[in-house]
């Protein structure tokens, strides 16, 4: 029988679509002072809101000292504006020069107030980190842990990547509801897989303050939006035949059960999995079956050899029923791998099998 899966990845346009709609929310220290193109800046970003967290935000939480790093690129200075307290994007340099187009023109364009939007920033965004994905050489200029201030030595606009330390295919690219690919970073926790999408920060910040006015901030908190998925882990079933009877196609047949219940409740539904595989040997050697992404990590699957040909008995030492747990080991690998080993009986008989299959149609039936 087909997987019957009750779980919906939580990794959906809807959610993604919602944090378009606010790339970043800013708290800061103020200052009554006008612009200082040569202040010294800060940015803390904490991956972790204020409210109350949920089950799968205190994975994260756990993480952010010292397993989730924050780089920033500075990818233009600052300049003045003749005549008014206020700054415009100077050149961007490597940036263009290694694969962007117009940046400098679009962002000041959007630094104006009646033509920026959350929308055209993030569009923005993705652009500058496409090219910092590509490039292989662009570095930052200042990286730190998450919920840290990090000290900037000036004014400028910065690309703010969220990645997890000591990952180095933390780059992905995800599908929205409108068919558009987007760039993201990921974060692995023991049971989430966090999507942080690529910001842009201008510093400082110009603020509306208490008395109708305004004032620069140089020390920014953001919180940096993501999205959240569980982790679903991988089940490779191998099969070793030690000898072979020439001549007699050998056919082994596996049921593989799982049914999970999170106690933790971070997922909040339950799974159910039950399904028939099969191998089929002409000769002696190793062959194997991967279930990719299939299970949700904690499961325990159940993988019983129900049919090994009327020739072939379990070796010696070896099980036909076995039980494995999904985990992610200290290296990050979710698969998790179960061994049969058969030779041949020299009974001299033989045999064979059908494996049926059947899948589910969209009204309910099979």
């Amino acid at each position: 029988m087909k997987m019957k899966k009750k779980w919906m990845r939580m990794l959906t346009a809807t959610a993604f679509a919602a944090i378009l709609a606010l790339p970043f929310s800013v708290s800061a220290v103020r200052s009554s002072e006008s612009l200082d193109l040569t202040a010294a800046c800060s940015l803390t970003a904490n991956v972790v809101g204020t409210e109350t967290e949920a089950v799968e935000e205190a994975e994260l939480s756990q993480m952010a000292a010292g397993s989730i790093t924050v780089d920033l690129y500075k990818v233009a200075d600052i300049e003045p504006v003749d005549g008014y307290d206020d700054y415009k994007y100077g050149s961007f340099g490597s940036y263009e020069q290694q694969g962007g187009t117009g940046l400098q023109d679009t962002a000041n364009e959007l630094l104006r107030s009646d033509s920026g939007t959350a929308e055209g920033w993030d569009l923005l965004a993705q652009d500058v980190a496409g090219v910092v994905r590509e490039s292989g050489s662009l570095v930052p200029t200042a990286s730190g842990s998450a919920d840290t201030a990090i000290a900037l030595d000036g004014p400028g606009l910065y690309l703010m990547i969220v990645r997890q330390a000591g990952l180095e295919d933390y780059f992905k690219d995800v599908v929205t509801e409108d068919g558009t690919s987007r760039i993201v970073t990921r974060v692995l926790s023991g049971h989430y897989e966090y999507n942080f999408i690529p910001a842009l920060v201008s510093l400082p910040e110009h603020m509306a303050a208490e008395d109708g006015g305004y004032e620069w901030v140089y020390n920014v908190v953001v919180n940096p939006k993501h999205s959240t998925s569980y982790r679903y882990g991988s089940l490779r079933i191998v099969k070793d035949l030690a000898s072979y009877e020439d001549g007699n196609p050998a056919t082994f047949v596996f049921q593989v059960e799982s049914s999970y219940a999170d106690d933790a409740d971070r997922v909040g539904a339950g799974f159910t999995y039950s399904n028939v595989v099969a191998l089929h040997f002409t000769g002696p050697g190793s062959q194997e079956i991967l279930l990719e992404n299939v299970f949700p990590v904690g499961a325990t699957v159940s993988v019983e050899e129900v049919y090994s040909g009327s020739s072939y008995s379990t070796a010696a030492g070896t099980a036909g029923l076995q039980n494995a747990v999904i985990q992610v080991d200290a290296a990050g690998d979710d698969t998790v791998t179960v061994l049969f080993t058969n030779e041949y009986n020299n009974s001299g008989n033989g045999g064979g099998s059908v494996v049926n299959s059947f899948e589910s149609n969209p009204e309910g039936g099979w």
